[in-house]
């Protein structure tokens, strides 16, 4: 198609010369419009053709204006003509695909649209000109602009580096530009979830899970009832331990310390053991504000495996 599709030029620059016109009668609206041109040039949405860059396989728009007083911030719109064509030659439009049609059926949109009590709507600030075209397809997209419509000599080509409203395939580019970056969002953050856990398998040895603190706890002591972690056997099962000595770091944190179950003496880090609480805070304490006794601990020669001791004979 793209051989059967004439430059447009001619008629892409008498119909400039018809604008100019405009813009000489109206300063105020060559303000406005010169400005919308400033922004596209500074965003870089549109970008000048050099001047010994070749006339083939090429394209002219004509362009016009299109203003909005119910609009305050955007009330002029540059809109480009695509469908514009020589006799007997093809217009722009004509040889684009339109694609197929992407949007939403309309009585399921407004069905899930009642289905809650807030409904939430958004957009997309100019969506079209958020999508580049192809730097090899841009010469189809050139126009004609001067910053001085009452001289020749000024006359300038630009071409857009952006999808432009009114072409027969923008809709189509802009429904599955934002379908494809979704589900390869949602493609990345299942690999990213993926990575982790496998991460979490394979690599890391020892994972301790623990809460924020504000303040340091206090530190194991002499004598008190622990539980012995065993990775084999349900917390039920752990034996029960008695803190013989304890091994102050050089901060005077205790992290390791001593041990001692049924089974003899051990030395294990503070993150194998689980402090047994045996005392509790009453709401009125009838003893001087004292911790109240909930359990008696098991004396040295007791076993304290976690079950009861033998009877004697």
């Amino acid at each position: 198609m793209k051989e059967m599709l004439g430059d447009n030029k001619e008629i892409a620059s008498r119909r400039f010369k018809n604008l100019e016109k405009s813009f000489i009668n109206d300063p105020l609206f060559f303000t406005e419009y010169q400005k919308v041109i400033e922004d596209y040039r500074r965003e870089q949405i549109i970008e000048p053709v050099d001047a010994g860059v070749t006339e083939e396989n090429c394209f002219y728009l004509p362009h016009r204006a299109v203003i909005r007083n119910d609009k305050s911030t955007s009330r002029l719109r540059i809109v480009f003509d695509a469908s514009s064509h020589g006799k007997g030659q093809f217009s722009l439009n004509s040889c684009l695909y339109s694609g197929l049609n992407l949007l939403p059926d309309l009585f399921l949109l407004l069905l899930k649209f009642r289905s809650n009590r807030i409904a939430v709507t958004s957009d997309i600030k100019a969506a079209f000109l958020q999508i580049e075209i192809h730097e090899d397809d841009r010469d189809y997209t050139r126009f004609f602009w001067s910053e001085r419509p009452t001289t020749e000599e000024n006359l300038q080509v630009f071409r857009l580096t952006r999808v432009l409203f009114g072409v027969t395939s923008s809709p189509f580019l802009l429904n599955a530009t934002i379908k494809y970056h979704l589900k390869r969002w949602s493609l990345i953050q299942q690999m990213r979830k993926k990575f982790w856990d496998r991460w979490t398998a394979e690599y890391l040895n020892h994972l301790q899970s623990r809460l924020k603190w504000t303040k340091r706890n206090q530190d194991l002591e002499v004598d008190q009832l622990v539980l012995l972690k065993e990775p084999n056997k349900t917390p039920l099962e752990w034996a029960l331990a008695r803190v013989t000595r304890v091994h102050p770091g050089p901060d005077g944190a205790v992290r390791v310390l001593d041990i001692k179950t049924s089974r003899g003496t051990f030395r294990r880090a503070i993150t194998c053991v689980v402090p047994l609480p045996i005392s509790r805070d009453v709401g009125q304490p009838s003893n001087g504000g004292r911790d109240v006794q909930c359990c008696n601990p098991p004396s040295p020669d007791s076993h304290v495996d976690g079950r009861s001791a033998p009877p004697t004979s």
